[in-house]
């Protein structure tokens, strides 16, 4: 089948092989501006409306960052990104290796593939289904964007937060290469790598990867071992072939390793440690689970992107097929505990297959009274998760929570359009909507383990009246005026509506929590101004937003298994309403000096609660009146004192400040500091808000200074990240705490040939 739909994709796009070549922009002088791109946000192309454009000239919240500018900054990885743009904030989900990505206080930190995320992450275009593939390392980046606000239109798979939209480099024209070692604290290494090989004209070819080991923070006082680290390696392939003067056909394959750790650990005489004893759990579980590593993550990812683009008399017409496979497996203890098989010990071995076909044509119309874009998008995921839960306080017998294998599927369909009308010279609509219908179906299989407490089959579901299949259909349109008032500033306003599909809450194990869960939708409206004063020398771009959520996808901690064991249980709790600010400037004042700032305003809170929930708040506010205590505190999205609790992950303020200066000393060689430093108010990490799961806030500085010789392609530089050693918290499960990681320095030197 998947062989099939390969062929069906190429044999489409070589009926226009013969087409004419198209009056289209030339991107070459866009690339070249990305290039010279120094800070964030400074002459960078995007492509947030499916086109190449400046980033001043979208209607849209989207930021972008170079990857110069990530290498300057120390943000060398996916988690870097949460600490350069406004209102985007975040952290490594516990016991997933994945990210949280936070954006307007839409997030999600369950990795359960019955469950997506708000915020998409796409890598060339081609979403990423699961967010266990979303914390890579970066290598052979050109930038990332990243778009603030629903994206229902052009982006449109389950993006009612935002986006994440990492582009890759393409092959060069001409032959070059690059390598790139580090060393840091903690024993940390890696090695990067590039060489472009163009084969005669119209064929270019590039090979990058990179490899990484860095031991551990945490010191395991049980097993004398190290936890928390990170390792990996990846290599990508890509090839250019110029079929025509009109068409061009972009291919390439990658493959990621990644293994890193993040368990709870305790500050003691200012070192961290933790006290696990966990180790594999053999016949304990059923399946390849119990040869799994204690304390791992690793997820291997495969990947294939095919974009044919065609520049034809009725448009540019593109072609852009994605699969890729992931495979997931970890055995983590969530509790602090010396046992061999650990306190609350999860343990899961998962494959996760997807691939995608997207169709769209891309032009003017009327002589150029419209630019227009439309398409049809096919999406098909397939995920095989076998997991279990394995619970042991004391010296007493393992209790297996459950042991078992759930089968999901998802079937999606779009096609959408969006139209700039040109009513004057001055003043654009844009119309554009998407009609997007999913079939998600789910099978969920008992693995025999005789250890298990809790046998659930697919009839044990469907006589609960648990769905087994899903479906949803919904049209989400989006509707913004823009107003270029001068050649150098730009009035926009917008409304947006985005949309996520429901699911199940599979991690549960008694039939009242393990239920369904309705599909998440926005309106989300904006309105803002885009500008540049001085010859460009200065940028400042201000947006406002108002966004209203129904049937917010909330995972919470209100719910216990058969065995008493937590889980967290995923519900339609309530609705949500956000609303803000969002500053960012960019300031070249001299040459080979960039400064940029951003700040953002984000007012979050939960609307409209359920019954249920306003239920479980009158039972605890009735306790409380009576001089008592109940469960009904403290649980879901009740405080303790009975009130509605704040939403997760939601800090009110966020703001970064930086540089990047390039000083000549002398014909060739000059001297780059680089700094930016972050602050992130306060907030909590847990849905009920208790005292023990609040963080006041933090904030980051980070940095590096380097040696250049642009003539030889040399630089030489040393950096810190997070360099204060500021601590927060990023996760609470049970009473644990998990934190940041600690200041990291790395010694880098580069070479271009």
């Amino acid at each position: 089948m998947m062989t099939s739909r390969w062929i069906m994709g190429v044999s489409a796009a070589a009926l226009f092989i013969g087409a004419q070549p198209a009056l289209a922009q030339d991107a070459a002088d866009e690339s070249a501006a990305t290039e010279k791109a120094s800070g964030v946000g400074s002459d960078i192309v995007v492509t947030a409306q499916r086109r190449e454009q400046s980033l001043q000239d979208v209607p849209i919240a989207v930021s972008a960052i170079s990857a110069d500018a990530l290498v300057a900054q120390e943000a060398t990885s996916t988690q870097g990104l949460l600490r350069m743009f406004p209102n985007v904030s975040g952290a490594q989900i516990t016991g997933a290796g994945a990210n949280n990505y936070s954006i307007r206080g839409l997030s999600n930190a369950e990795t359960a593939a019955t469950f997506d995320s708000p915020v998409g992450t796409y890598i060339d275009g081609i979403y990423l289904s699961r967010v266990n593939s979303n914390n890579f390392a970066l290598f052979d980046i050109e930038r990332i964007e990243v778009m603030r606000g629903p994206q229902g239109t052009l982006f449109g798979r389950n993006t009612t937060g935002g986006a994440i939209n990492v582009v890759l480099k393409q092959p060069g024209k001409e032959m070059g290469a690059s390598v790139e070692g580090s060393y840091g604290n903690y024993d940390s290494k890696s090695l990067r790598g590039s060489i472009d090989m163009p084969i005669g004209e119209h064929i270019r070819t590039r090979l990058s990867g990179y490899w990484m080991d860095e031991d551990g923070y945490v010191k395991n006082i049980t097993t004398g071992g190290t936890e928390n680290d990170h390792d990996g390696w990846g290599v990508r392939g890509a090839v250019s072939i110029d079929l025509s003067s009109a068409v061009t056909w972009d291919i390439s394959v990658d493959h990621i390793h990644d293994e890193n750790s993040l368990i709870p650990a305790t500050k003691v005489d200012g070192k961290w440690i933790s006290r696990t004893g966990l180790q594999k759990l053999g016949s304990i579980v059923t399946g390849k689970k119990g040869d799994i590593e204690p304390n791992r993550v690793i997820n291997d990812t495969t990947g294939v992107t095919s974009k044919l683009t065609i520049d034809a008399s009725i448009g540019t017409i593109q072609f852009i097929t994605g699969y890729r496979h992931l495979r997931s497996k970890f055995n983590l203890d969530y509790f602090d505990n010396p046992s061999t098989i650990g306190g609350y010990d999860s343990v899961q071995y998962s494959k996760h297959n997807q691939f995608s076909q997207e169709a769209n044509i891309s032009g003017e119309l009327f002589g150029g009274v419209a630019d227009y874009t439309a398409g049809l998008f096919y999406f098909h995921e397939y995920n095989d998760t076998d997991f279990t839960t394995v619970f042991r306080l004391g010296s007493g017998a393992p209790f297996v929570d459950a042991d078992r294998t759930v089968f999901n599927t998802t079937d999606s369909f779009a096609m959408y359009g969006q139209f700039d009308w040109h009513l004057t010279d001055k003043l654009t609509l844009t119309t554009g909507g998407r009609w997007t219908t999913d079939t998600k179906k789910m099978h969920y299989e008992d693995n025999g383990n005789p250890r298990a407490s809790v046998h659930l089959t697919d009839q044990t579901l469907l006589n609960a009246g648990i769905p087994l299949t899903q479906t949803a259909s919904v049209f989400t349109p989006r509707v913004a005026l823009t107003y270029q008032a001068t050649p150098d500033v730009m009035l926009f306003a917008s409304a947006t509506k985005g949309f996520k599909s429901g699911g199940w809450n599979v991690r549960a194990t008694t039939t009242n929590l393990l239920g369904d869960f309705e599909a998440e939708t926005i309106w989300s409206f904006e309105g803002g101004v885009r500008s540049e004063f001085f010859d460009r020398k200065v940028t400042f771009n201000l947006t406002g937003f108002y966004g209203y959520t129904k049937n917010l996808q909330i995972a919470t901690a209100n719910g216990a298994s058969s065995a008493g064991v937590p889980v967290f249980p995923v519900g339609n709790f309530s609705d949500f309403r956000s609303y803000g600010l969002e500053a960012e400037a960019n300031f070249r004042p001299i040459d080979g000096l960039s400064i940029f700032a951003n700040a953002g305003y984000n007012k979050t809170e939960y609307a409209n609660p359920t019954p249920a929930v306003l239920a479980q708040q009158a039972a605890c506010e009735a306790a409380l009146a009576a001089g008592g205590t109940s469960s009904n505190c403290g649980g879901g999205i009740i405080r303790l004192d009975g009130t509605i609790a704040a939403p997760l992950r939601a800090p009110k303020f966020t703001g970064t400040v930086g540089f990047s200066w390039d000083v000549p000393v002398t014909d060739t060689w000059s001297v780059v500091p680089s700094s930016s430093f972050r602050y992130v108010s306060s907030f909590n990490v847990n849905a009920a808000e208790l005292p023990t799961t609040y963080d006041d806030g933090y904030s980051l500085l980070a940095g590096s200074l380097a040696l250049e010789n642009k003539d030889a392609g040399m630089r030489f530089s040393i950096g810190c990240e997070n360099c204060t050693n500021s601590i927060y918290r990023v996760a609470t499960i049970a009473g644990y705490s998990y934190w940041s990681p600690p200041r990291r320095w790395t010694a880098r030197a580069r070479f271009d040939f």
